[in-house]
Protein backbone atom coordinates (compact mmCIF):
# COMPACT_ATOMS: atom_id res chain seq x y z
CA UNK A 1 0.00 0.00 0.00
CA UNK A 2 1.41 3.36 -1.07
CA UNK A 3 1.28 6.21 1.68
CA UNK A 4 0.28 9.51 0.86
CA UNK A 5 2.61 12.64 1.53
CA UNK A 6 0.86 13.51 4.40
CA UNK A 7 0.83 10.24 6.03
CA UNK A 8 4.93 9.73 5.71
CA UNK A 9 5.33 13.00 7.34
CA UNK A 10 3.39 11.96 9.88
CA UNK A 11 4.97 8.68 10.18
CA UNK A 12 8.36 10.55 10.09
CA UNK A 13 6.60 12.98 13.10
CA UNK A 14 6.03 10.43 15.37
CA UNK A 15 9.90 8.55 14.37
CA UNK A 16 11.37 11.75 15.75
CA UNK A 17 9.38 11.81 19.15
CA UNK A 18 10.28 8.22 19.71
CA UNK A 19 14.04 9.17 18.78
CA UNK A 20 14.03 11.89 21.01
CA UNK A 21 12.98 9.77 23.87
CA UNK A 22 15.03 6.56 23.13
CA UNK A 23 18.14 9.39 23.30
CA UNK A 24 16.64 10.38 26.53
CA UNK A 25 17.10 7.05 27.71
CA UNK A 26 20.90 6.84 26.54
CA UNK A 27 21.49 9.89 29.49
CA UNK A 28 21.99 7.73 32.12
CA UNK A 29 25.00 6.07 34.25
CA UNK A 30 23.99 3.17 33.74
CA UNK A 31 26.36 1.38 30.84
CA UNK A 32 23.72 -1.89 29.98
CA UNK A 33 20.83 0.96 29.44
CA UNK A 34 22.95 3.00 27.62
CA UNK A 35 23.88 0.50 25.39
CA UNK A 36 20.88 -0.65 24.75
CA UNK A 37 19.54 2.94 24.01
CA UNK A 38 21.94 3.59 21.45
CA UNK A 39 21.25 0.52 19.93
CA UNK A 40 17.58 1.79 19.20
CA UNK A 41 18.66 4.92 18.50
CA UNK A 42 20.36 3.59 15.52
CA UNK A 43 17.40 1.60 14.39
CA UNK A 44 15.09 4.72 14.90
CA UNK A 45 17.56 6.71 12.88
CA UNK A 46 17.88 4.54 10.03
CA UNK A 47 14.06 4.48 9.83
CA UNK A 48 14.02 8.12 9.92
CA UNK A 49 16.44 8.25 7.02
CA UNK A 50 14.07 5.98 4.94
CA UNK A 51 11.50 7.70 6.03
CA UNK A 52 13.08 10.96 4.12
CA UNK A 53 13.80 8.86 1.52
CA UNK A 54 10.08 7.83 0.66
CA UNK A 55 9.07 11.42 1.43
CA UNK A 56 11.64 13.00 -1.54
CA UNK A 57 10.18 10.27 -3.53
CA UNK A 58 7.00 11.21 -3.13
CA UNK A 59 6.95 14.45 -3.45
CA UNK A 60 9.04 13.97 -6.65
CA UNK A 61 6.01 12.04 -8.19
CA UNK A 62 3.22 14.90 -6.72
CA UNK A 63 5.78 17.89 -8.24
CA UNK A 64 5.86 15.92 -11.38
CA UNK A 65 2.25 15.43 -11.30
CA UNK A 66 0.85 18.14 -10.91
CA UNK A 67 -0.28 20.20 -14.15
CA UNK A 68 1.39 23.17 -15.40
CA UNK A 69 -0.11 26.93 -13.80
CA UNK A 70 -1.90 28.82 -16.39
CA UNK A 71 -0.29 32.33 -15.66
CA UNK A 72 3.53 30.69 -15.53
CA UNK A 73 3.04 29.12 -18.78
CA UNK A 74 1.49 32.30 -20.76
CA UNK A 75 4.21 34.35 -19.19
CA UNK A 76 7.13 32.01 -20.42
CA UNK A 77 5.18 31.77 -23.96
CA UNK A 78 5.27 36.10 -24.24
CA UNK A 79 8.75 35.81 -22.97
CA UNK A 80 8.90 37.03 -19.78
CA UNK A 81 9.25 36.07 -15.78
CA UNK A 82 5.53 35.33 -14.16
CA UNK A 83 4.80 37.80 -11.76
CA UNK A 84 5.19 36.79 -8.21
CA UNK A 85 4.55 37.64 -5.13
CA UNK A 86 7.34 40.36 -4.98
CA UNK A 87 6.00 41.67 -7.89
CA UNK A 88 2.58 41.98 -6.70
CA UNK A 89 3.71 43.96 -3.98
CA UNK A 90 5.12 46.15 -5.89
CA UNK A 91 2.58 47.58 -7.62
CA UNK A 92 0.79 50.80 -5.73
CA UNK A 93 -3.05 50.45 -5.28
CA UNK A 94 -4.85 52.61 -7.26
Amino acid sequence: MSETLGELVSRLAMTNIELWHEEDKARVPDDHQVAAAKRNVDKLNQQRNDLIERIDEEFREVVASAPPRRAARSARRQGRKPAGRKAARGRKRG
